[in-house]
């Protein structure tokens, strides 16, 4: 009799086997993967704030983890591999900006609070060559006894990142308007917050094009000329300030004397008629 082998029973080694789950037929996108991806183009938009790359690279981890378990019944694999790659990008350039502004940021009061010394030879420290050469001591005297006479009291200027953000909240305004008041071709305006008891205003430094205090990272760059505004409106420049004409001012005096002091006085004309 001939031996027919059935195929439907158990082969050895089958017995206790657990058969794999079938493979659905449809499958769903993964939200989290579409949020990591939305999420990480918002961040990298935006990266000048570094903890916004968090939030993309966490839902892209998320539904990597979530698209694995479910086996193929969610899909979004490559959405969630670029939200989490946009996610880490932005969390790294966001903080190198970070890092380099309040570099920026911290050397901003210090330097620049040395327009205000009472000292002419540490105010020529921070200036451009130009103005440092061109500026009287007189000059420089003035402009602080202008500005003191609008803002009386001890100037001080903010120093750091938060510190800045914090004076600009406090001083108002729009700063921006600054910006089209002097050439750009003679460097770039900066108002800085700075604070008088508790009064607050904008101190504006006309930063030089292309000279520098010191070197680093950022640069340092010169002032090439400072300014503050008036309650009225008008604007006072440290270039266009003028000294009063005396001993204490190094301008010279102006000749007053008359030229003709030293000729005779005009002869009187005869009258023909007399």
């Amino acid at each position: 009799m001939d031996y027919k082998p059935d195929h439907n029973q158990p082969r050895f080694g089958d017995f206790g086997a657990t058969p794999p789950p079938a493979r659905p037929e449809t499958t769903r996108l993964s939200l989290l993967a579409v949020a990591s991806l939305v999420t990480g183009v918002l961040a990298l938009v935006g990266c000048c704030i570094p903890a916004a790359g968090l939030l993309p690279a966490g839902l892209g981890m998320g539904s990597l983890f979530a698209i694995h378990r479910s086996r193929g019944a969610v899909a979004g694999r490559g959405l969630a591999i670029a939200g989490l790659m946009l996610g880490s990008l932005s969390l790294i350039v966001g903080t190198g900006l970070w890092i380099g502004a309040s570099s920026m940021a911290s050397k901003f009061g210090p330097v620049y609070s040395q327009v205000l010394d009472p000292d002419p030879a540490v105010v020529r420290t921070v200036l451009a060559p130009k103005p440092a050469s061109e500026l009287t001591d007189g000059q420089i005297e003035a402009f602080q006894q202008a500005l003191q006479a609008e803002h009386p009291g001890a100037v001080t200027l903010p120093s750091g990142l938060w510190g800045l953000y914090a004076g600009f909240a406090q001083a108002g305004g729009n700063p921006n308007r600054y910006q089209s008041m002097r050439d750009p071709s003679e460097g770039a305006v900066l108002p800085l917050p700075a604070q008088v008891g508790n009064d607050w205003f904008y101190l504006i430094i006309l930063m030089s094009p292309d000279q520098k205090i010191a070197s680093g990272f950022p640069p340092v760059l010169a002032v090439a000329d400072a300014g503050f505004e008036r309650a009225d409106g008008t604007m006072v420049w440290l270039s266009e300030v003028q000294t009063p004409i005396g001993e204490d001012s190094q301008s010279p005096p102006t000749d007053q004397t008359d030229d003709r002091a030293g000729t005779p006085p005009p002869e009187p004309e005869e009258n023909p008629g007399g």
